[in-house]
């Protein structure tokens, strides 16, 4: 009894002890047990002006390639407190992407304002007709002045028209002359032009060119045949290769321009004095005519299209004034809004800057620039403050992608103007002095502009 007695007593004694031992070592396991996995976050952002594919990079990793402009994020999270660097890996085949916002440390939140911003390559092209060749510029982003870059090159006999390809990486030039189509590969870092295969044949004197948002045909209108050739594109080689047979347009068709939406072609007759309007198939490129001609003024040389694909203008050469248009986004049809404009003397091109806000018209006649202020309700057109002086016989005019500049040929002088654009009135200043092209600069180009 005695030896159970103490055994008893030894146990109630070992009692607080044990379970004091158990509560230290519950309180452990539930201490061990609260750590779980960090909390971890996205990184994303959005693109802006992307044409093509972009690789961006995460941390030197994480590869993500995006194909369009919008809101993107990367696959791998990263834990809470970490840092990230967002970069541009590979580059677009004909752009500059750049990244702001693009580095930091996350704090309890995901990451969705990085900012990749992709531009145009910065050149500026014009054909001269004198010479037969291409002049190559580069330009200022902040400025908008010009530098030659290179020699010329050789197109056609007779350039009178050229256009950059939506992709970026082309530009065609339309040789009266010769009645063909010179095309040329765009070489990314430095502007220069790689003659693409041989030229290949158009119409009879073809004087102007087109090419459909998708890239996918080019227009030419043909002076001496009245008619318009259509070609398919090669997006990855740039090669042309004529579709059907060349479709009837009015009399000495002068200006062609294909909608934004890609799905109508509008031709400015010059000696009808009327515009022609044709249906795309979107698989052949194939034009359909819509109705009849519509009547614009005497002698219409130049047709643009808003970037809202809602007007048209047309440049009228002997009544010195612009018809504008109502488009009919289901149909294509034109209606006249209104009477003619008053431009300077023999207008010879006009354009439509990228926001829609404004249109300028070159007169040859006059030797200057027309600013017009687009209502856009109506389309119609107000002339804004005096017309600026140009060079000698302007020809040709095109805005950049930004809006910020506008560039004028100069046929006569020889030379190209440049023109910073305000934002709010539209008014155009000259940059600097016109710098010298080739022979007879009858049409100017540059990669996302306005023509």
């Amino acid at each position: 009894m005695q030896t159970t007695f103490k055994q008893a007593r030894a146990i109630a004694l070992l009692l607080p002890l044990t379970a004091a031992l158990l509560a230290c070592n519950g309180n452990n396991s539930t201490a061990t047990g609260s750590v779980g996995p960090a909390v971890q976050y996205a990184v994303g952002g959005s693109t802006a002006g992307l044409s093509g594919a972009v690789v961006l990079q995460n941390n030197a990793g994480d590869d993500l390639t995006i194909n369009a402009n919008g809101n993107f994020t990367f696959a791998t999270a990263l834990d809470d407190a970490s840092t990230y660097a967002v970069t541009v890996h590979t580059q677009p085949g004909n752009q500059t992407c750049s990244v702001a916002n693009g580095t930091g440390t996350l704090h309890s939140a995901d990451v969705t304002g990085v900012a990749v911003t992709c531009t145009p390559p910065r050149f500026v092209y014009a054909a001269n007709n004198g010479t037969n060749d291409v002049t190559t510029f580069s330009y200022d982003a902040g400025t908008g002045a010009l530098t030659e870059v290179g020699s010329e090159v050789a197109a056609g006999s007779g350039p009178v028209s050229i256009i950059v390809h939506p992709n970026l990486r082309f530009t065609y030039v339309v040789n009266m002359y010769s009645n063909n189509v010179t095309a040329f590969s765009i070489d990314a870092s430095t502007g220069a032009l790689t003659e693409v295969g041989t030229e290949v044949a158009a119409g009879t004197s073809p004087l102007s060119i087109a090419v459909a948002p998708s890239g996918g045909f080019a227009y030419v209108a043909n002076l001496g045949s009245d008619n318009v050739t259509t070609f398919s594109i090669d997006t990855t080689t740039g090669a042309l290769t004529e579709v059907g047979t060349e479709v009837a347009a009015g009399t000495n068709p002068y200006s062609v321009t294909v909608d934004p939406t890609g799905r109508f072609v509008y031709v400015a007759n010059s000696v009808s004095g009327d515009i022609t309007n044709f249906r795309i198939d979107a698989t052949t490129g194939a034009l359909t005519e819509v109705g009849t001609e519509v009547p614009a003024g005497t002698n219409p040389v130049a047709i643009s299209v808003s970037p809202s694909g809602r007007f048209a203008y047309v440049a009228n050469y002997a009544t010195n004034d612009v018809t504008t248009f109502s488009i009919d986004t289901t149909t294509g049809a034109l209606t006249e809004v209104g009477t003619e404009v008053t431009a300077g003397t023999n207008p010879y091109s006009i354009t439509v800057d990228p926001t829609g806000r404004f249109a300028y018209v070159a007169n040859m006649g006059s030797s200057n620039i027309t600013t017009f202020s687009i209502d856009a309700t109506t389309g119609a057109l107000t002339r804004s403050g005096a017309d600026a002086p140009a060079g000698t016989a302007p020809i040709s005019i095109s805005v950049d992608s930004t809006g910020s500049f506008a560039y004028v040929s100069n046929r006569s002088s020889h030379n190209v103007n440049t023109f910073s654009i305000d934002s709010v009135t539209g008014a155009l200043t000259e940059v600097g002095t016109a710098v010298a092209a080739g022979t007879g600069p009858y049409s100017i180009a540059l990669p996302g502009g306005t023509r």
